[in-house]
């Protein structure tokens, strides 16, 4: 019989949030405990301490640390003066991209906390620590080293997605800094295997793909049947700047349609304002109706009730970080038993994951959009979609994920 292994997992997000890290580890954990291994998840408390037992059975420790945004920008503080934003800007554009992130001093440099977090480290098997933002994920690396334990690097948001306006000479030093980092780690994970393919041609070294899988709870069953009275297509979740041309893409097809609306439960905006103005323009042909956040079961149902689910991601070909990702709640949207549409790159892995199901249409263009709408309108029944994404199950993705750490420890 297999020895137990003791896990120790830190991400700044878990559940009950409901932003796509904190399901990515809740899920892994679910099944993890399900086959046994003992999982300690170290998360942020956003700003107070809290331990106590998960759904699963899982120690959590919530540190007093905020778990939002971490990462300073020189165009978020707009009470400089212009010589110290620009001098800021300066700074900024010559430091090596992973050295701005403060978070750090947050998760690392904290005394109270050490004893405790070495002794937990102590008792386990292998250390996971989980980037971004930086700060939890070099906590990981530090209680590695600190108890001689095996260390495992998730990558599930790569480092240079957070570059924003820097130097090449920065980009490049931060590129060397980040690949003695993660030559550390006795196994490197990431969200898909495109991504891992990039992470390796960048940095030299071997990367495992660990998808963001689905679930049971993911597969929901349609309300409309045979007609929509109020047809709609479905959005739920954040929306980035690269994800902004997908966006208007959908909205011009709707326009053009004239019989189906886009309803958006918008959990955050890092749009750095291109959403708002895009919203603005489009609420005068009174397609778009923007939402708050709501619990997951709210969400579930709108969705039922909607003519098909909305995923975004970048669609330029030439993005070869973006293109490489897996949308967090893709597979999860795959298996839901509803159709829906994905605007990405054509040659990007979320076209190739979409591919796989039928009731799914992957566009990059309004052309493509406003055939696919159409389908959804006139085509309302809707098959189970999981038989040609088990592999993608959490299940599946656990099983992979505890045989490459039992490998590594070894």
């Amino acid at each position: 019989m297999n020895k137990s292994i003791k896990l120790t997992i830190i991400s700044n997000w878990y559940p009950p949030d409901r932003r796509v890290p904190a399901r990515r580890w809740g899920n892994l954990v679910s099944s993890l405990c399900t086959m046994g291994v003992d999982c300690t998840v170290i998360s942020a408390g956003d700003g107070n301490y809290d331990e106590y037992i998960g759904d699963y059975g899982e120690r959590v420790i919530r540190l007093p640390i905020s778990n939002r945004a971490t990462q300073n920008s020189p165009g978020k503080n707009k009470k400089l003066f212009p010589f110290k934003r620009s001098l800021r800007a300066m700074i900024y554009f010559i430091i090596p991209p992973l050295l701005l992130d403060f978070s750090v001093k947050r998760w690392i440099l904290q005394p109270s906390l050490r004893a405790m977090l070495t002794k937990i480290a102590h008792g386990s098997d292998c250390i996971v620590s989980s980037y971004g933002p930086l700060g939890p994920f070099l906590l990981g690396w530090w209680l590695a080293r600190k108890t001689r334990k095996p260390w495992v690097a998730d990558i599930r948001d790569s480092f240079e997605s957070r570059d924003g306006k820097t130097s090449k000479s920065a980009k490049s030093l931060s590129r060397g800094i980040e690949a003695k980092l993660l030559r550390k780690a006795t196994l490197r994970i990431t969200i898909g295997k495109t991504l891992a393919n990039h992470l390796m041609t960048t940095y030299g070294i071997n990367f495992a793909a660990i998808y963001n899988g689905w679930t049971d709870a993911d597969i929901i069953s349609r309300r409309n049947k045979n007609k929509f009275v109020e047809p709609y297509l479905y959005y739920a979740g954040s929306i980035y700047g690269h994800r902004i041309s997908a966006l208007a893409i959908v909205l011009e097809a709707i326009r053009e349609n004239k019989k189906i609306k886009l309803k958006i439960r918008l959990l955050n905006d890092h749009t750095d304002g291109a959403l708002t103005k895009l919203i603005n323009y489009e609420l005068n042909h009174e397609i778009i109706e923007l939402l708050p956040p709501v619990d997951p079961k709210m969400v579930n149902e709108e969705l039922a009730n909607s003519i098909g689910a909305l995923v975004l991601e970048t669609i330029d070909d030439n993005d070869i970080l973006r293109k490489g990702t897996v949308t967090g709640k893709l597979i999860g949207l795959l298996a839901s038993r509803m159709p829906g549409i994905a605007v990405s790159s054509k040659t990007g892995e979320i076209r190739e994951l979409v591919n796989k199901v039928p009731g799914w249409y992957g566009v990059d263009d309004v052309e493509g959009c406003r055939e696919a709408l159409d389908k959804l309108l006139n085509h309302c029944s809707m098959d189970s979609n999981i038989q040609a994404l088990m592999e993608f199950n959490m299940s599946k993705q656990a099983e992979l994920f505890l045989q490459l750490v039992r490998k590594a420890i070894q």
